[in-house]
């Protein structure tokens, strides 16, 4: 049986369509990842910009006195400026002591905070 000419035209358009849609959605994915990635520099040290949108969403200030009067209220029965990282509930100490003392916080994974920081979402620690 001879085949007609252009028989295999609609396979061969399937083919095409699907492979240019999953190369698309490889690249898109791949953008989309990119995108994601920490807003921090690399390292272990690395401290979260208050710029970062993040950051300037919760309105995060890496020192705690630079924190402009009436933005944070009495919380939990803590005076505003006694609401420091240290004593949140998200907080977690990794290094040092006192006034040098850096941690990880649960809403800013992609970088550590100073102990004596504050945003907006402080929450007494239990």
């Amino acid at each position: 049986m001879k085949k007609k000419l252009g028989q295999n035209t609609n396979s061969r358009r399937r083919f095409l369509l699907g492979s240019s849609t999953l190369i698309g959605g490889v690249l898109l994915a791949k953008l989309g990842f990119a995108a994601a990635k920490p807003e921090t520099k690399a390292g272990a040290d690395a401290l979260v910009d208050e710029k970062s949108q993040l950051g300037a969403a919760l309105k995060l200030y890496q020192d705690g006195s630079k924190v402009p009067p009436g933005i944070r209220p009495a919380k939990s029965g803590v005076e505003g400026p006694k609401q420091i990282c240290t004593n949140c509930m998200f907080y977690a100490k990794v290094k040092g002591e006192k006034d040098a003392e850096i941690g990880k916080c649960q809403l800013f994974p992609q970088g550590n905070v100073k102990g004596k920081a504050w945003c907006s979402s402080w929450t007494k620690k239990a």
